[in-house]
């Protein structure tokens, strides 16, 4: 999804909410800490600069959002996920409409959204049952790509981390988990004498 503030606005106006005029209040809830508030505020900022939408922000202990989140206790959840283990599905799961309950009165964990798609839901199911990686990932690829078109959450950004590594640092191997393996790294030195 790539940023289009004229068609966010053509599409506010299909809806029946011109330049913004008429639509109902919202309320974001965002956890107390980190950049999470600073976030919030440039995109209350840019709902009602762009789109003329009021948004509330509410910030809360972490401990509330979660609560809050699984009821569906407001309108917007600004949240994040680091993966658990190296699978797309860690992520694909937080929308797999089985886990949520039939009745808005019980809680709803992974999928706070309560985001139902049945075909989402059966592309998750054979990438998870394939014995083939290549398989598992064209179902998983085709599930990720329906829930974007769906838009059940906007994502806004990806981590991205660098590391400067000194060139005397060998075997020491970084990957997409953060996992260090430090049992083949070793330092090497150009003076013989230098342990």
């Amino acid at each position: 999804i790539s940023y289009d503030p004229e068609q966010a606005k053509k599409l506010l106006a299909e809806a029946g909410y011109k330049n913004g005029d008429g639509f109902p209040p919202v309320k974001m809830e965002v956890n107390v800490g980190g950049y999470n508030t600073q976030v919030a505020f440039e995109l209350q900022k840019q709902f009602l600069n762009i789109l003329n939408v009021n948004v509330d922000i509410e910030i809360v202990p972490m401990s509330v959002k979660l609560e809050d989140a699984a009821y569906g206790r407001a309108d917007l959840f600004m949240t994040a996920w680091i993966a658990d283990y190296p699978s797309p599905d860690n992520f694909l799961l937080l929308l797999y409409g089985k886990t949520v309950p039939d009745s808005l009165s019980l809680p709803s964990f992974y999928n706070t959204t309560r985001y139902k798609n049945p075909e989402y839901d059966e592309l998750f199911e054979k990438g998870m049952a394939s014995d083939s990686i290549s398989e598992k990932y064209k179902n998983f690829l085709a599930a990720e790509q329906l829930m974007i078109n769906d838009a059940p959450i906007l994502v806004l950004w990806y981590e991205e981390n660098y590391r400067l590594i000194q060139s005397f640092v060998q075997n020491l191997y970084l990957n997409p988990m953060h996992y260090r393996d430090f049992s083949e790294m070793y330092l090497k030195t150009s003076n013989p004498s230098r342990p």
